[in-house]
């Protein structure tokens, strides 16, 4: 309803459609992530990891097909600024934004939900933050480079894979009794 209310006015994009994509993501991946076991979320994430990379890199529709949804108006994209501004006059506000698909907050989200569920709140948090810090070093570096797109999952398994493997690594070592 909110949608075809005010998908026509000025305050549609890009201050709901974010707020929108933002609440969409945190519900999915709620309602989601009781649907996962330790074990399943790491078959999930490996084969969305490989499909990600295929469907970003390999054959490149993910992009297209996402600036296509997204110039319907349809909230499928979080749209935020990038830091420090790089002028663009055919961009937003005469800046260029950074967009994000919600398809990887639900991945990240569900990740870090599974982390929690697994091994507590504080590696829950952990798992979250080194998702974000991975995340945000990937996209200088993209942002330094020639890449139009790159497979976000690459970079969320990447930053939640460290503290996975730390924190097996330390209760490995715990369990270990001379």
């Amino acid at each position: 309803i909110v949608f075809f209310v005010f998908s026509s006015t000025s305050l549609w994009f890009p201050v709901l459609f974010d707020v929108f994509g933002v609440m969409f993501a945190v519900l999915i991946t709620l309602y989601l992530s009781s649907l996962f076991t330790w074990k399943t979320t790491f078959i999930f994430a490996g084969f969305l990891t490989v499909l990600d990379f295929v469907l970003v890199l390999v054959v490149p529709v993910m992009e297209p097909a996402a600036t296509h949804i997204a110039n319907l108006g349809l909230p499928v994209l979080i749209y935020l600024p990038i830091l420090p501004p790089i002028a663009n006059s055919a961009a937003l506000w005469g800046l260029a934004p950074i967009s994000l698909g919600l398809g990887d907050f639900f991945f990240a989200g569900t990740l870090a939900v599974q982390t929690f569920k697994k091994f507590g709140l504080r590696t829950g948090l952990m798992s979250a933050v080194a998702m974000t810090v991975a995340f945000g070093l990937f996209e200088v570096v993209l942002l330094n480079t020639d890449f139009r797109a790159f497979p976000g999952t690459v970079m969320i398994i990447m930053g939640w894979l460290v503290v996975v493997a730390w924190k097996l690594v330390v209760g490995r070592k715990n369990k270990i009794v001379l």
